[in-house]
């Protein structure tokens, strides 16, 4: 079980969630359920998928406590006292040891010191398998350098070592410059990953149709499209994340 957490609003939850978890367990399982905890949103009617199996639901912190301990299930939840809530629900029913916290870090210094009262809150409830998410990482070889305020020292020691011994689990979420994530939702209302698992196939009959001089001006901008879709989960799926992710919930 994987539970996004951050007291901030739009950090980018529910983009990790669905486009960093889901796959995860599902190239693992073969399936995911998606639970969406916050009732400001619809996040939920949106994963959907014509490829794998998927359950997508929403309920309250307090229901949280009737879930069964899925390797596959990813809770998605709100802001404020919304992610406390979830944590505090789970503890309840001593899931520390189950349970994969995942925090979202951005660049900006106000969002990382609300992600370390974060930690501590999940740390003080007894999690201990921690992941941190440095989203919207537009180089990948220098991320620190764009995550400046998380990695210099202000004044004593950088705020990346407020994480402890997490802050060797860092997961690194992409920009996605062309947002072909919340077009895949916007356009056809399902999962992005399930329109990635789509594109070799599409490519190939692309291809086809380029042999016999075929191709429409729809086709082209297809073809462009799944080919960002190739480049950015080749990104959010590189190897480096996956063995973090697999070393947290294996550890």
């Amino acid at each position: 079980m994987w539970v996004v957490v951050s007291s901030k609003g739009g950090i980018g939850k529910s983009l990790i969630a669905k486009n960093l978890l889901v796959p995860y367990v599902v190239r693992k399982y073969g399936k995911a359920l998606y639970v969406n905890t916050d009732d400001t949103n619809d996040e939920h009617k949106l994963v959907k998928a014509n490829n794998f199996e998927v359950e997508a639901v929403r309920i309250t912190p307090k229901k949280v406590e009737l879930l069964d301990p899925l390797p596959y299930a990813v809770l998605d939840t709100g802001a404020g006292r919304n992610s406390v809530e979830v944590l505090k629900a789970l503890a309840s029913i001593d899931y520390q040891d189950i349970a994969k916290v995942v925090i979202p870090v951005s660049k900006r210094l106000s969002e990382i010191n609300e992600a370390v009262k974060t930690y501590n809150s999940a740390k003080k409830l007894g999690f201990e398998r921690v992941v941190l998410v440095l989203n919207r990482v537009s180089d990948l070889d220098n991320y620190e350098e764009e995550f400046t305020a998380l990695f210099t020292p202000i004044t004593g020691k950088p705020l990346i070592e407020h994480f402890g011994e997490t802050k060797d689990n860092l997961v690194l979420f992409p920009y996605d410059d062309k947002e072909v994530l919340g077009n895949i939702e916007d356009l056809e209302r399902r999962l992005p990953y399930d329109a990635y698992l789509e594109a070799d196939a599409y490519i190939s009959q692309y291809r086809e149709k380029m042999k016999g001089g075929k191709l429409t001006q729809t086709d082209r901008i297809k073809r462009r499209f799944f080919g960002y879709l190739k480049e950015i989960f080749g990104l959010i799926l590189r190897e480096e994340n996956l063995q973090i992710l697999e070393g947290v919930e294996n550890g």
